[in-house]
Formats: structure tokens, C-alpha cells, sequence
């Protein structure tokens, strides 16, 4: 009898064990989980900025652009009524 004592005492020592180094390795895990997702998060935020970022600049040269659109027009017309003048003068003066 005395040996089946002490053979499931030493059982439940290598149990105790066995939990304890189950328990260091969850941990373990969960600590590089916790680590990754925090790299993880602060790239999706880094990201996020840049893309913000992109967006206004995208933003300011549409401005840029539609300024350019509407001084090309402007001058367009102005050089076509300058030309359309020039030709009624011309014609005007010839008959």
C-alpha cells in the first residue's frame, strides 16, 4: 500500500508540474500574441495616417487643378474672342 502512495504522490507532483509548464507556455503565447497584435495595431495606425495624409493631398491638387481648368478656359475663350474680334475688324475694314 505504502508504494501506491507514493507512486500517485509522485503522479500528482509530475501532473503539478506538467500544469505549471503548460501554463508558463499559455502565457508564453500570450504574451507574443499580445506583442504581434500591438505591432500589428500600431502599422494599421501608421497606415491609416499616411492614407489620410494622401487623401488631403489628393485633396489640395483637385484645387490645384480645377484652378489650372479654369484659367485654361478663361484664356481660351479670351484668346477666341480676341481672334473672332480681330477678324470682324479685318473684315470690316475691307468692305
Amino acid at each position: 500500500m505504502d508504494w501506491e502512495a507514493k507512486y500517485m504522490e509522485k503522479l500528482d507532483r509530475e501532473l503539478n508540474e506538467l500544469r505549471q509548464h503548460l501554463n508558463t507556455i499559455e502565457q508564453k503565447i500570450t504574451d507574443n500574441l499580445e506583442r504581434s497584435m500591438l505591432k500589428v495595431l500600431a502599422a494599421n495606425r501608421e497606415r491609416h495616417q499616411e492614407y489620410l495624409s494622401l487623401n488631403q493631398r489628393l485633396d489640395a491638387m483637385g484645387g490645384k487643378v480645377d484652378r489650372a481648368i479654369q484659367w485654361t478656359v478663361k484664356f481660351s475663350v479670351g484668346t477666341f474672342i480676341a481672334v473672332t474680334s480681330l477678324m470682324v475688324a479685318l473684315a470690316a475694314k475691307f468692305m
